[in-house]
């Protein structure tokens, strides 16, 4: 994994210690609203194989 020795690299997904995503707690909340298990809603979010 490369160095960012002098910090000039800034992520544009997950910021900088962002532990946490919203759309993807916004998206398990919605799909275990619909009556989805917990293996169907992983499967949903693994995406197609």
């Amino acid at each position: 994994m490369p160095r960012d020795r002098d910090a000039s690299f800034e992520p544009l997904i997950v910021r900088k210690r962002q532990r946490r995503l919203s759309e993807v707690d916004e998206t398990v909340i919605s799909l275990s609203a619909m009556g989805l298990t917990a293996g169907e809603v992983q499967a949903h979010l693994a995406g197609p194989m």
